[in-house]
């Protein structure tokens, strides 16, 4: 059957060798990401390069429009739907069943008869692509059940400061903040915006900058035009040539060595929440020290 062409089946892409019969159940790490391009591509090159066999890091992403009146509402909600696929509070089939349902049984079944060597119709193409997704969706929330520690798994959302209404946004944040703190989630924030975090795996930011903090703080267009690029994000991409994306040979030449210089040099800005809320800073090092650096 040629459903889902994959040299290795959909029930072993979450598994390892030795988790036929674990011993040490892994640990999941899950992540709910507002940004864009940047954060992601930070943590999951970080997952594929460092985390140890006994932690699976699972990223959600949330992209955020300017002006949006809902973004830490829908990442804080993706972190109850995580608990509640963990707890076993919703159906496994629950996906599967919807992307079948967007196909008719006839083409489904039509589809189910070809060979791997023929050729797929557009249509046959799209049934496939939807058929996969929800089958590896599938595949992880049994993985998550699986192999979950539960109470130590680390559950978190990770955000900025940088917001058009920054008091609107401070008060959603405090707010969050608190409901983390009652379900045991992490909020990992980064004053302005993580490019911060970026620039001290690249600068000694408490020297180099103190006399453009006001200059970070603010975090400022470079230019009238709203493409233009944001003062931190500027001085992040010309040490590191890089903007929004970052590949992984610069995430192994310029962050990867300088993960624990740049935890260091934190502590010279806030670290804590609230004080992260209306100072340069970031809590982030907290996150990374549960992932095992230090």
């Amino acid at each position: 059957m040629g459903l889902i062409k994959s040299k290795q089946p959909v029930d072993d892409i979450f598994a390892r060798q030795e988790e036929n019969n674990p011993k040490d159940p892994k640990r999941v790490v899950f992540l709910s990401v507002e940004g864009e391009n940047t954060e992601v591509h930070y943590f999951k090159h970080l997952n594929s390069c460092t985390m140890p066999n006994n932690i699976i890091l699972k990223i959600e992403v949330l992209e955020r429009t300017e002006g949006s009146k809902s973004a830490l509402k829908n990442i804080y909600e993706l972190l109850l739907e995580y608990e509640r696929i963990r707890d076993g509070d919703i159906a496994d089939e629950l996906n599967l069943t919807q992307a079948m349902g967007r196909h008719s049984p006839e083409a489904i079944e039509a589809l189910l008869r070809k060979s791997p060597t023929d050729e797929l119709t557009d249509a046959e193409k799209l049934i496939c692509k939807d058929l996969q997704v929800a089958a590896l969706d599938l595949q992880y929330r049994k993985y998550i059940k699986r192999m979950s520690r539960g109470d130590n798994d680390i559950v978190a959302m990770v955000v900025d400061c940088d917001f058009n209404n920054q008091a609107k946004r401070r008060s959603e944040l405090e707010k969050y903040n608190q409901y983390c703190n009652d379900k045991g989630f992490g909020l990992h924030i980064t004053n302005p915006c993580f490019e911060f975090w970026l620039l001290l795996h690249l600068s000694d930011v408490a020297d180099d900058y103190k006399d453009s903090l006001d200059a970070i703080e603010s975090n400022k267009r470079m230019s009238t035009s709203k493409k233009s690029q944001k003062f931190v994000a500027k001085q992040v991409s010309e040490k590191a040539g890089h903007k929004k994306t970052i590949s992984r040979e610069k995430f192994e030449a310029h962050y990867l060595p300088q993960i624990s210089t740049a935890m260091a040099r934190s502590n010279d800005f806030a670290t804590t929440l609230p004080e992260v809320l209306d100072n340069i800073g970031t809590n982030l090092p907290d996150l990374l020290r549960k992932l095992g650096f230090m």
